[in-house]
């Protein structure tokens, strides 16, 4: 029964809002939601009792965060592989994200879904332009066939999975937790659904801390000159070419693409291309991961 009604909430466009499954069970879903299968449920008075969640704080600031969050997320609804956003102002960032395969393709897709703007066709963001929901959490579940953007359409097809984004507005900035499932397994349940929704404020709280801190231990560095990047990057071994560590070393300093191509005298499309191809060596996928990367390049330089 709650299949096919789910099944017509479908049919009815590319983005479903899910916020209560469960209008008249006992499995309503409470601000702490059901957790499939555990022991321990989160209740209105205590909606962090989830499996994980001590393990998720004690990653904040870490990099172990994007390896327990999808533990997590396994855990309450199989996922495959997830991905952290955070709309800020008009443009998208993206922070951590990790799969369980060991691959790097939905970090691949992250920094297409960035960089080519396709997120500006997605409804999910279109939807949170225009209402960002300011209280609470809200899953959406996305019907990827049925998307209008034949770019969007291409870019998901790389990972024949279900999709759905997990969004709430922190400090001003709009945070999505994309979390994908592959179809070769049976389709999410609508309790797995309902536990996701459950504990979709919890996460984002979570996601927003940890970014946070993040952001504050980098700016309390010290102001490095651009010439004490490039030695620094250039002194430790990786698989990055020349130009990739000049551009890297640039976007750390905070240069612009456009500042660095007239740095460099190449192009800005060069520019892009040294980038992503930078990124894709060093496992990152936004210039956030890219300081995190560059902080512990420091961090190895005072052992040394």
């Amino acid at each position: 029964m709650r299949s096919s009604h789910l099944e017509s909430r479908q049919k009815s466009g590319p983005v479903v809002r899910i916020l209560d499954l469960f209008p008249n069970s006992s499995q309503r879903a409470t601000p702490g939601g059901p957790i499939i299968n555990r022991g321990r449920q989160p209740t209105p008075a205590n909606p962090f009792a989830f499996n994980g969640f001590l393990d998720l704080v004690s990653a904040i600031g870490t990099s172990r965060m994007p390896e327990k969050l999808l533990t997590v997320l396994q855990d309450v609804c199989g996922a495959d592989h997830c991905a952290v956003f955070e709309q800020r102002a008009d443009h998208l960032i993206q922070h951590d994200s990790a799969g369980f395969d060991g691959g790097n393709r939905i970090l691949e897709m992250g920094i297409t879904y960035v960089e080519e703007q396709y997120w500006r066709g997605d409804p999910v963001y279109q939807q949170l332009l225009h209402s960002p929901q300011a209280q609470a959490a809200v899953v959406s579940r996305i019907n990827t066939e049925a998307l209008e953007d034949q770019k969007l359409r291409t870019l998901y097809s790389q990972i024949n999975a279900e999709r759905f984004v997990i969004s709430g507005l922190q400090s001003g900035s709009v945070y999505g937790l994309h979390v994908l499932r592959e179809r070769s397994r049976e389709s999410i349940s609508d309790l797995e659904i309902s536990s996701l929704s459950g504990i979709g404020s919890s996460l984002i709280s979570i996601l927003a801390k940890h970014i946070e801190v993040l952001g504050q231990r980098q700016r309390i560095g010290r102001v490095w000159q651009l010439s004490e990047i490039e030695l620094l990057i250039n002194q430790q071994p990786s698989d990055l070419s020349l130009r990739e560590r000049s551009v890297c070393a640039r976007i750390i300093y905070g240069m612009s693409s456009a500042g660095i191509a007239l740095d460099l005298g190449i192009g800005e499309e060069s520019v892009k291309t040294y980038r992503k191809r930078a990124y894709q060596r060093l496992g990152i996928g936004s210039s956030y991961e890219l300081g995190k990367w560059f902080t512990t390049l420091q961090g190895i330089a005072m052992v040394e």
